[in-house]
């Protein structure tokens, strides 16, 4: 699948124009995560929202496993708009691609569209009454590209 369609299917992105959608996607950096990485570690401070692309990742929260994301799945939303440390540890079940967005095109994509900023306030809604591990997975940091 196309970076521009993956994206085009993140409930963040899914309201913006397809202009705006395909000029994010020239700003993926792709993520390759071995088995047994974890790109994103509850508590750190995070930089980047990440879209699985290919594989799963278990996500965790104070060691207590909470579900298992798959393609298409995203994460790391809510430590870029609420500025606030990762709220769970991700790590991969098998060898994983992410695409990475960092926090500075994350805000300037969803600024500007409404839909897009609705979608990141429901987001933030639900993290604030204690769903932590909202709509697109979770909340989780950084990784080194290793690509």
């Amino acid at each position: 699948m196309r970076t521009f369609e993956l994206l085009q299917r993140v409930p963040t992105f899914a309201a913006m124009p397809p202009l705006a959608v395909e000029r994010l996607a020239r700003l993926v950096k792709v993520v390759h995560v071995p088995a047994g990485g974890t790109p994103v570690r509850q508590g750190d401070i995070g930089d980047l929202f990440y879209v699985l692309e290919h594989g799963a990742m278990s996500v965790s929260q104070d060691g207590r496993e909470l579900r298992t994301l798959g393609p298409g799945d995203s994460f790391g939303e809510i430590a870029l708009l609420l500025a606030v440390p990762r709220t769970a540890s991700i790590t991969a079940v098998g060898p994983c691609r992410l695409l990475a967005v960092d926090s500075d095109s994350f805000v300037a994509a969803i600024t500007g569209h409404r839909g897009a900023q609705q979608a990141a306030d429901n987001t933030v809604r639900r993290f604030m009454h204690g769903d932590s591990a909202s709509e697109s997975g979770t909340d989780e940091g950084p990784y080194q590209d290793q690509t």
